[in-house]
């Protein structure tokens, strides 16, 4: 069962990705289509977790925490599914997944955890993997301004930076105010407070006529956010299971791997989106970077 769990979690992350890529050809709001997205995780989570977690007086010591990963949440999701759409799903999905590299140091600098040589030359390797993956094709050059294109060229960046500090706060808090183990109360108050800061957002915009209700964009965020959840429970499930007790890492590496390899696989299949030269050789580096990183 366990490697079934593995393979759930990949594939739901490529499902993602593939999602967002279509997104642009089904005319989706992508914005409306995130926070509906955040709903659907916590009707998963709720229905999973046999009701709505007890949360304590304690909890008002990570409520800031959870309401600033709210906005950073759902504004990098959206950031992911534009940037899946303009540049391919391949560039989405390794841009996001380098962003381990901060989790990685926050646990040398704060938690004193042995770095070696080895990871020292991975996020060497994912700091070029990300400067090639933002690259445009000189296609994308011709198409637009170049302010357009240096924009464009920044996209993979933020994603990498908002991913790194996403997944650091999420083991600061998990770490500090959580018990081992107990995460789905804390999965479930993340996917809340996102879902609140993009409603009110979406709702604000509704009332003053910049947008409105999409039924089409409204059951795009169901379908994104069955995979959203997906991905994150069976990864954690994978890495809870007795075959990986003393493993974690074999499952962080098949895991990060496996979904840039298969997104980028998917992407040239079903999106039909190729990656430049120089979007190849980002890749390739940043297979080298994880796999350097996890092990």
């Amino acid at each position: 069962m366990a490697e079934f769990y593995l393979i759930v979690s990949i594939l739901s992350s490529v499902a993602i990705m593939l999602v967002f890529g279509m997104f642009d050809r089904f005319k989706v709001d992508t914005f409306q289509a995130v926070v509906v997205n955040y709903l659907t995780c916590i009707g998963c989570g709720v229905v999973l977790n046999g009701g709505m977690p007890q949360y304590s007086m304690d909890s008002t010591t990570w409520l800031p925490y959870a309401l600033c990963l709210g906005v950073l949440f759902i504004g990098l999701f959206v950031l992911i599914g534009i940037t899946a759409q303009r540049q391919g799903a391949a560039i989405a999905s390794v841009s996001m997944k380098l962003g381990l590299i901060f989790p990685i140091l926050l646990a040398y600098f704060l938690y004193n955890e042995d770095f070696t040589i080895q990871k020292w030359i991975g996020i060497v390797l994912c700091l070029a993997a990300i400067i090639f993956v933002s690259i445009p094709s000189k296609d994308s050059e011709a198409e637009g301004n170049s302010f357009a294109w240096n924009w464009s060229m920044l996209f993979p960046l933020i994603i990498f930076l908002g991913s790194g500090i996403c997944d650091s706060t999420v083991q600061f808090v998990e770490q500090r105010f959580f018990a081992e183990g107990d995460l789905e109360p804390l999965t479930i108050a993340l996917f809340g407070t996102a879902y609140v800061v993009g409603a009110s957002v979406l709702l604000l915009q509704v009332m003053l006529g910049k947008r409105s209700f999409d039924s089409k964009s409204l059951l795009a965020g169901v379908v994104l956010g069955l995979p959203n959840y997906a991905s994150i429970y069976f990864f954690l499930m994978a890495l809870s299971h007795d075959k990986f007790e003393n493993a974690s890492s074999f499952v962080f590496v098949i895991n990060n791997i496996g979904i840039v390899v298969m997104t980028t696989l998917m992407g040239i299949l079903i999106l039909k989106q190729k990656p430049n030269q120089y979007g190849w050789i980002g890749l390739s580096l940043a297979v080298g970077a994880v796999l350097l990183l996890s092990l």
